[in-house]
């Protein structure tokens, strides 16, 4: 779970706001799915900040933590005076099994025959193994929850350079293309989403082949002919960027 930072106000009944009582006055309250856990007293460090931090609520450590199902995370403040706050809830799912992604050695676009103007390569599949973007899931899930959900993001690097010569480079870059060629996304130094989805429910394990289609090389009109390469790294996270 990841560590949860907050910031609070504390006023009176009539919403004027104190300023003059510092952190050190106030004590965070947790519990996980009805179970209290130890009580954390704020520090004057950062004023009217908290912070909840994830080695608390590892699940090897918390017991209430329940595998596969929706865990729901309670906390809220009191003051000196016994004064509490509303309270906030977060919901934590614990899921085991692995999510894996496997990508082929090497991809290839096209070749393509330099016109002078702007033209757009698609991804070669000549060969089967070319382009194989596969996710593994096997996250196990029992139905009675929301589906853990996966993400998948492409990055290229910004130049991609002759094969002949190290210091010539490509004028182009790696881009997601639509039918209309309008509203490209460019995978230059940037994590772009190829792909996301959900575990179904009930699931023990599954592949899921990413499509690649819409990624494609974009050869600038000022083009040189050659062979270039560059690198595409593939990212899976379980939670978006």
């Amino acid at each position: 779970m990841p560590t949860i930072n907050g910031q609070f106000t504390y006023t009176t009944s009539s919403g004027t706001a104190i300023v003059d009582k510092p952190n050190s006055k106030f004590t965070l309250h947790t519990s996980i799915n009805g179970q209290a856990l130890p009580t954390d007293q704020l520090t004057d460090n950062d004023f009217r900040k908290y912070t909840l931090n994830s080695v608390r609520y590892d699940p090897n450590e918390v017991s209430a933590l329940q595998e596969g199902k929706e865990n729901v995370l309670t906390y809220w403040l009191t003051d000196d005076l016994g004064n509490s706050s509303n309270e906030i809830t977060v919901k934590i799912y614990v899921i085991s099994g692995e999510l894996e992604l496997s990508t082929s050695a090497a991809t290839n676009f096209e070749a393509g025959l330099l016109s002078g103007k702007r033209q757009y390569l698609k991804r070669d599949t000549s060969d089967i193994k070319d382009w194989q973007i596969v996710v593994n899931d096997g996250r196990p899930i029992d139905g009675t929850t929301t589906t853990p959900s996966w993400y998948v993001y492409a990055k290229a690097s910004k130049f991609f350079t002759s094969v002949s010569d190290g210091s010539k480079e490509l004028k182009g870059r790696v881009v997601i293309q639509n039918s209309q060629n309008s509203d490209l996304t460019d995978l230059t130094n940037a994590d772009a989403l190829i792909e996301s989805g959900d575990t179904p429910t009930f699931q023990t394990e599954r592949s899921i082949t990413i499509d690649t289609s819409q990624i494609a090389l974009q050869v600038d009109a000022n083009a040189t002919k050659g062979v270039y390469n560059g690198a595409i790294t593939w990212t899976l996270a379980n939670t978006p960027q």
